[in-house]
């Protein structure tokens, strides 16, 4: 495996953010917050964390080489789920547009996320085949 922790996204030296498997193509993103690399939520309302935590993981995907089309399987945990769906599927659906085949998803409501303030946490998996 290869353990990336690319310097667009917070270190935490509890984890790693994006581990790939080369031989397998396989990448692995840790659930991404709406932090910027310092630590710090960029904002307090839910549309703006959706769309960070969005762009956390296109940063983490970049960092091994891959892009939001190479998702195969999204799981995003929401605080509030009824008062924040509508804003998640706005920021979801501009984040995949142009992506014909879409991945797997869950998304699931929960009391409260690790770090304060956050309202929203996105974890994928993607498959970028090995050129031959």
């Amino acid at each position: 495996p290869q353990f990336i922790n690319p310097p667009t996204l917070v270190h935490n030296p509890r984890y790693t953010q994006v581990i790939t498997i080369p031989d397998s193509g396989m990448i692995f993103v840790s659930g991404q917050a709406a932090t910027r690399p310092d630590g710090s939520m960029v904002s307090t309302e839910f549309d703006a964390q959706a769309a960070q935590a969005l762009e956390n993981v296109r940063l983490a995907l970049k960092a091994a080489g891959a892009t939001p089309s190479d998702i195969i399987r999204i799981n995003t945990f929401i605080v509030d789920l009824p008062g924040h769906i509508a804003a998640y599927r706005t920021a979801r659906e501009k984040f995949f547009a142009g992506i014909a085949n879409l991945p797997t998803s869950t998304t699931i409501g929960v009391p409260a996320i690790a770090g304060e303030g956050a309202l929203i946490e996105i974890e994928v998996t993607a498959y970028k085949a090995k050129k031959r």
